[in-house]
């Protein structure tokens, strides 16, 4: 029988949120069958890709997750789901608006909220594939320039 181990999480991402939201995700975490194993590591930046982002189902998982180890997590969102009524959740969650439409203004964004915050972590999701493809779509703009962050993949939520 294995010894249930706790997921490390380095102090500069612990998001302390009011403490009955962690119960509430490891609540929902253990009804849903989920684990989390492992650290994260104790860097100041780091890329999660989540893939493959197959159902908006994911969301919901994922913030089950992040509520249970309560983590601060930054996720890229289209600018279109940030109504008014949607707003004040998505950014107390950690959600950045992106603009299709200017996707250089997006480098910038990243950025700001790396300078202004100790331990940035962001999660994105390859536009794409919440289908299957064969292929990711790729843009010739580098958001996450590797020599400045730690870069985690395949989540496979």
């Amino acid at each position: 029988m294995n010894k249930k181990t706790k997921f490390i999480v380095p102090k500069m991402y612990r998001a302390n949120r009011w403490f009955i939201l962690p119960l509430i995700g490891q609540f929902l975490q253990y009804f849903s069958g989920w684990k989390i194993e492992g650290t994260l590591p104790n860097i100041n930046k780091i890329v999660i890709v989540c893939a493959p982002h197959t159902s908006n189902w994911d969301f919901i998982i994922g913030m089950m997750m992040v509520l249970s180890i309560d983590i601060r997590v930054n996720f890229l969102a289209k600018k279109s789901i940030f109504v008014p009524i949607f707003r004040i959740i998505l950014n107390k969650l950690g959600g950045i608006p992106v603009d299709r439409e200017n996707p250089e203004l997006l480098v910038e964004k990243i950025g700001d909220y790396s300078k202004n915050n100790k331990g940035f972590l962001i999660a994105v999701t390859p536009e794409g594939t919440r289908k299957k493809v064969t292929k990711w779509k790729t843009y010739d703009i580098e958001i996450f320039p590797s020599d400045h962050y730690g870069l985690l993949v395949d989540i496979n939520i």
